[in-house]
């Protein structure tokens, strides 16, 4: 998948980045849905960014959900690719902040919410009903997120906390 970059007041389309999703962990016998994909992105205040993942799999679905924090630096500039099919790239590195496990929860929805303190901000995660397949239960579920610092300031990448 690509990420675009926008820059300047116009937000022209700029530079494009390879993301590789995690692959789904175990195939089920009992369902024939399962699939793995980056759901949404987040930006933090201090520039970094965050990428929620989820995956319905295993032997006994269910729902897994994975925050990472994305690096750019070393990402190769795809925009005059045709395909990211063929390879030939080198894609955005990502950093396991948190993953959770979920039977009814599809978390498919990131928000950065109120700020808690210094460098801590809550971070919300939204999951729709899917239209009652699998059972499946609109909810929300905070987390905490800290070491989100000053731009200018070098710093340790960021933690989550349930």
């Amino acid at each position: 998948m690509r990420l675009q970059e926008f820059t300047g007041p116009e937000l022209t389309a700029g530079r494009q980045f390879g993301y590789l999703t995690d692959p789904i962990s175990r195939m089920s016998p009992f369902v024939s849905v399962e699939r793995s994909g980056l759901v949404d992105l987040v930006a933090l205040p201090n520039g970094e960014l965050l990428a929620l993942e989820r995956e319905l799999g295993g032997w006994i679905p269910r729902f897994r959900s994975r925050i990472y924090l994305v690096g750019f630096g070393g990402a190769t500039d795809v925009s005059a690719l045709p395909s990211l099919a063929d390879g030939g790239f080198t894609p955005v590195a990502k950093t396991l902040l948190w993953e959770g496990f979920f039977g009814f929860s599809n978390f498919e929805g990131i928000a950065l919410g109120p700020v808690i303190g210094a460098g801590t901000y809550s971070l919300l995660l939204v999951s729709d009903d899917g239209a009652g397949e699998l059972a499946q239960r609109q909810g929300v579920l905070s987390l905490i997120l800290r070491g989100v610092g000053d731009p200018a300031a070098p710093q340790n990448p960021p933690s989550v906390l349930v």
